[in-house]
């Protein structure tokens, strides 16, 4: 369940680490006002709130120019101000690698870019950039046609809102007409007067264009470079109702069939989520049904230490202890021996024969000394710990198959202990992921905004609320059943009473001492359990038995659980 958790956090922060990307150089708001002169040029001014998280030294703003009508931009100029302070830098005009204060203007065929440099020191600035777009109005035998592309390719950034006034070059008693061409739906003329036309839109998502269009009397202009000798008008009229209708009805059909498939998928969610709500409840009801306060004994026969490790976890394991544990049950049983400990070297292990009777995470444990002595000490059977510990911590790819292993038969050899109902968990989870993934990829390719009111604001909301959600109940799901959880009560019984010999008596047998460390070892108290047995019963051992307490006391020096972890977290 842990790795559901984790799977869902990661994901929560990576599209959170995606949207702050997206927004490095986020625009609050965007005004810009714009001037239809006589001769068939726009004159724009544009302010730009903007918040320049980015380690860019410029931002930039596209202008797309129609070469075929002449169109060409002219009379650029750029100043800031900061927010709330009197006063503006004017920007210099620099062909060089740009600085706060300077500018350039570069002609790339369709396209002007204007570049300003950055304040790195203060990412809130106001920008004002102006600049005139020559030769845009054709003028027809029966109307004067602008046609503007305030943004042509998909704006990159997003935007707060926008607002634009547009201001004819004379005051008409005759009828204006005018779209705006976008593919957002809620962006729209605001006002079509006598002197001016207006538009405003809030909350626009990257990835849009914009696209005015504007039909006027001949008789607002004097001088036009681009002239047409067709009667256009009624055309015009014809061609851009027809066209957005369609832009419309298209719109509108994409938006039904994402909302449809939206409330489908909030509907299946939350009978996915009500049914984990179910199983988890029941799940964490399970409580071991017998207390046990310490206990001299092993809950069962043959438990290896790296089971005992894997049930106390509940599913996960530390290799560095479990390494440690297994080497002395090995040498406990004869397979290997530890040997010359107070050598420079640090000692040496040596293979002493390859007994059959082995428990599986004990012969993987085995097979990996095995065929490291193959390798590097095969002529005397033998290697020496300091460069196991070597091997070990350069062996990334080894170590991991190593670990996932033995994490594999632990977990088949413990099966009887799963929950039912956590592989119910499991899968309830696998699908909300996947139903909170498609949501949150449609809402990314919708285009309309983000709105307190709209469908899918409110399906990105329970997106989010439902990983968290998720996350927790991954967290806090118990891994074993009734009888798993009994054995792991038994498993933390057995390790408070090694941890205090002297409260809970003494164990039956001063020769199981040593069983008693190799799951110290795993357990990671070790360390612990040895200053407990020579402060208070050191006059009730044999030289046997402290043998492998003096063995015990190496390997955990050797810290075997420091290379391991440099191993595995270089994955």
């Amino acid at each position: 369940m842990k790795r559901f958790a984790s799977l869902l956090i990661f994901t929560i922060c990576f599209l959170c680490g995606v949207i702050f990307a997206a927004q490095e150089a986020n625009t609050n708001d965007l005004n810009i006002l714009t001037n239809i002169s006589g001769d068939g040029a726009l004159e724009v001014f544009e302010t730009w709130e903007m918040n320049t998280r980015s380690n860019n030294d410029f931002i930039e703003r596209k202008i797309f120019v129609n070469k075929s009508k002449n169109e060409k931009v002219e009379n650029v100029s750029v100043s800031a101000r900061y927010p709330n302070v009197s006063g503006e830098r004017q920007f210099e005009l620099y062909s060089g690698d740009l600085k706060f204060g300077m500018y350039n203007v570069l002609d790339s065929g369709d396209y002007y870019f204007i570049r300003c440099g950055v304040d790195k020191f203060n990412s809130n600035l106001i920008y004002n950039i102006s600049y005139t777009i020559k030769n845009n109005v054709i003028g027809h035998k029966d109307c004067a046609e602008m046609k503007w592309y305030i943004f042509k390719d998909e704006l990159l950034t997003n935007l707060g809102s926008v607002s634009g006034e547009v201001y004819f070059p004379a005051s008409t008693d005759e009828e204006v007409n005018a779209w705006l061409k976008t593919n957002l739906s809620n962006m729209q003329l605001k006002e079509i007067g006598d002197e001016k036309l207006a538009f405003f839109a809030n909350n626009l998502v990257g990835n849009s264009y914009i696209e005015l269009k504007t039909l006027l009397p001949n008789n607002m202009f004097n001088t036009l470079v681009n002239t047409s000798d067709d009667y256009a008008k009624d055309d015009i009229i014809q061609k851009e109702v027809t066209k957005i209708a369609k832009e419309n009805a298209k719109r509108e059909f994409r938006n039904n069939l994402i909302n449809t498939f939206e409330v489908i998928l909030l509907l299946i969610l939350f009978l996915r989520l009500f049914n984990l709500i179910k199983v988890a409840g029941m799940t964490r009801k399970i409580k071991p049904t017998e207390r046990v306060s310490y206990s001299k004994e092993l809950p069962y026969d043959g438990i290896t230490p790296g089971q005992a490790l894997f049930i106390k976890k509940r599913g996960n394991i530390y290799m560095g202890n479990i390494f440690s544990a297994v080497l002395m049950s090995l040498k406990f049983k004869g397979v290997i021996d530890i040997v010359d400990l107070d050598s420079s070297s640090g000692g040496y292990i040596k293979i002493l024969n390859q007994e059959p009777g082995l428990y599986l995470d004990e012969k993987l444990v085995f097979d990996f000394l095995l065929e490291y002595v193959n390798k590097f000490g095969k002529e005397k059977m033998q290697v020496s710990i300091k460069m196991l510990k070597m091997y070990i911590s350069n062996n990334t790819e080894r170590v991991n198959k190593l670990k996932k292993d033995i994490q594999r038969e632990l977990k088949n050899s413990i099966k009887t202990f799963d929950e039912s109902e956590n592989r119910k968990i499991s899968r309830y989870l696998r699908n909300i992921i996947y139903y909170l993934i498609i949501m949150i990829i449609m809402n990314m390719v919708h285009k309309d905004g983000y709105d307190i009111f709209t469908l899918h604001t409110w399906v990105s909301i329970v997106s989010v609320i439902s990983m968290f959600f998720c996350a927790n109940i991954a967290y806090n799901a118990n891994v074993f059943s009734e009888k798993g959880e009994n054995e792991r009560e038994k498993i933390r019984a057995f390790q408070r009473y090694m941890l205090n010999f002297k409260e809970y008596g003494a164990p039956p047998a001063v020769a199981i001492w040593e069983y008693y460390l190799i799951f110290a070892t795993a357990f990671g108290i070790s360390d612990v359990v040895l200053k407990e047995i020579r402060e208070n019963y050191i006059n009730m051992g044999s030289e046997p038995c402290w043998e492998i307490f003096n063995i015990c006391e190496k390997i955990v020096k050797s810290n075997f659980s420091k290379c391991f972890v440099m191993a595995i977290s270089s994955k």
